[in-house]
């Protein structure tokens, strides 16, 4: 029902700010490769970004599911705040919502620095497991949604599975 973080390749540690966190240099320590990938009714399936959108779908372990996260600092808030790439997209593109229920590729010719390219990453819940809130639209990184944001004014919900991810 979740979904897991599987970090495939880590260019800087996780610093222990970031797990806790903090603001500041945590969100310079966050730059990571991962696969997201789902757990329970998605097990077996990762997000994924083609030409057709950003969806869920089996796992195989291409560009289009392998996602470069970096520390941001666009939304100012407490806790560590990434943007997203993809490998099979190239620079330029960033993960975008673009409205309060869908993700998209959008291209921005360099860097992913507004508010609708930044996910706040809540947690760790007591199982380990993280969350990403877009600030722009109010809305949760959901693996249950067809375009994969759920949109919630009072933040991620920690008791939704879909919601939840992995770093490891």
């Amino acid at each position: 029902m979740g979904i897991r973080l599987k970090s495939v390749f880590a260019t800087t540690a996780l610093a222990a700010t970031a797990v806790t966190g903090m603001a500041g240099s945590a969100q310079a320590s966050v730059n990571r490769w991962v696969y997201l990938s789902g757990e329970g009714v998605h097990s077996g399936d990762c997000i994924s970004a083609t030409s057709n959108g950003v969806f869920m779908e089996p796992c195989s372990r291409t560009p289009y599911q392998e996602w470069h996260e970096v520390g941001s600092n666009i939304n100012g808030a407490p806790y560590p705040t990434v943007t997203m790439t993809n490998a099979a997209w190239g620079g330029g593109y960033c993960l975008t919502a673009i409205s309060s229920h869908t993700l998209a590729m959008v291209y921005t010719g360099g860097l992913c620095n507004n508010s609708t390219q930044a996910f706040a990453m809540t947690g760790p819940t007591w199982q380990g497991n993280y969350q990403f809130f877009n600030f722009a639209y109010h809305a949760c990184i959901d693996s249950g949604q067809g375009g994969l944001l759920y949109p919630s004014s009072t933040g991620c919900n920690s008791n939704n599975s879909y919601q939840l991810f992995y770093a490891s």
